[in-house]
């Protein structure tokens, strides 16, 4: 299975980045980081990090927390689980959403010291690691996977479709 075109995850992303939230309140991935983990196949890691600016950017236009936290957070993890690709194969099923909760797990931890140093009371504690862990497993690798897998399955179903019609008979 060859991972589906980036342009395509970016669509995907931005459409449950619009609607997830209306509908499923408490499932709230990180809805750009399946894009940005695609990307990590793709282009070289300076390209990366400036795509990870830019969602990360619009994350914060889009959010009502302190503004940049967003742009630090996704360049920062995107800078730290980058060298995972030499580790994991791309045409893999489970690699890409797999690197997606790793990238997870890394933008939650990294989020506890920048909230701390740009909101002073904000209290860390060591059970929040053990609820982000499962945060990246329980939410995000699903997201991932049904982000990675829902345009393989669509095409895969539009093959069978042509396939079909064309052993029919009129």
């Amino acid at each position: 299975m060859f991972p589906p075109p980036a342009l395509l995850i970016l669509l995907l992303c931005f459409l449950s980045f619009l609607f997830l939230p209306q509908y499923l309140p408490e499932f709230l991935p990180l809805f750009f980081t399946p894009y940005i983990v695609r990307l990590f196949w793709g282009i070289s890691k300076k390209q990366v990090l400036i795509w990870a600016f830019f969602v990360g950017l619009f994350c914060d236009i889009s959010s009502s927390y302190i503004f940049g936290i967003h742009t630090l957070l996704y360049v920062s993890s995107a800078a730290c689980t980058y060298g995972l690709k030499r580790f994991f194969l791309k045409d893999k099923f489970f690699s890409l959403p797999l690197v997606s909760a790793i990238f997870s797990f890394v933008f939650s931890s990294l989020a506890y010291p920048s909230l701390a140093i740009f909101t002073h009371r904000y209290c860390w504690d060591a059970s929040l690691i053990l609820l982000d862990i499962r945060h990246a497993i329980l939410i995000d690798f699903p997201y991932s996977t049904l982000i990675y897998l829902l345009p393989f399955l669509i095409s895969l179903g539009s093959c069978k479709i042509k396939k079909l019609r064309g052993l029919s008979c009129y």
